[in-house]
């Protein structure tokens, strides 16, 4: 897609479509379905709005059906995004999603990971959740290195790990986040170090429900992490 301006599915299509720098797309599903063909199914280096209903898929092993990269915006309208390989949705630039919905089907890897691993260069990647629903995955939401999350509002579902884990800094204001089955805790944080995962969480409203009916854990910790970082409460229903 390099001219810009508002492209609308009118069926069913298999392709790997990149966004380039400088362009700016609006993408109507149309209530059909984007499937990746051999690569991320969107490579968004531009900046990119996503509406209606429908889906974009992605089922090759290490490629996302959204890839965000440096720089990029994206603003995540409508939609389903799916996967079972990867990433459902991998950020390194700004996304904000007011609407969409990702499902993760593998346990192995996490529906949304924003910012990175391991990495030195210091950008910050930004994820703002507003309204959504969220499921699936070893983590439903990962922020990773540099990684900077704000969630107000959504649905957060998960029955293998928590609905959100955080390494950097993370504000949550609000949404529904619930835990079945073998997941060890609703929210895990840890901390590296003081630079790209400072293990920073702000809890200041939601509703968190762990498993086995609430006896459960709420809170767990990164595994592998330094420490368990630092978390401030002061709203929200446990």
């Amino acid at each position: 897609v390099t001219k810009g301006g508002e492209v609308t599915l009118g069926d069913n299509i298999t392709a790997s479509i990149t966004i380039p720098a400088g362009t700016n797309v609006t993408l109507n599903l149309g209530g059909f379905t984007l499937t990746g063909n051999g690569n991320h199914t969107i490579t968004n280096e531009g900046t990119l709005t996503v509406i209606g209903s429908g889906k974009v898929v992605n089922t090759d092993g290490g490629k996302a059906a959204l890839f965000n990269t440096v720089n990029a915006v994206a603003n995540l309208n409508g939609g389903t995004f799916e996967g079972n390989t990867w990433y459902v949705i991998k950020n390194l630039g700004t996304i904000t999603m007011n609407g969409a919905s990702v499902t993760q089907n593998d346990t192995g890897s996490s529906a949304i990971d924003n910012g990175w691993y391991n990495h030195p260069d210091g950008y910050t990647a930004k994820l703002t959740i507003a309204n959504g629903n969220f499921s699936g995955g070893m983590n439903t939401v990962k922020n990773d290195d540099y990684g900077v999350l704000e969630i107000s509002g959504g649905t957060f579902s998960n029955t293998n790990g928590p609905t959100v884990l955080n390494w950097n800094v993370a504000t949550i204001s609000g949404g529904e986040f619930k835990v079945n089955s073998t997941a060890t805790s609703v929210i895990a944080n840890g901390s590296f170090n003081t630079e790209a995962d400072k293990g920073q969480l702000t809890i200041t409203g939601g509703q968190f429900t762990s498993s086995d009916n609430g006896n459960g854990n709420l809170l767990g910790y990164g595994v592998g992490g330094k420490d368990g970082g630092s978390v401030t409460i002061s709203g929200g229903k446990f």
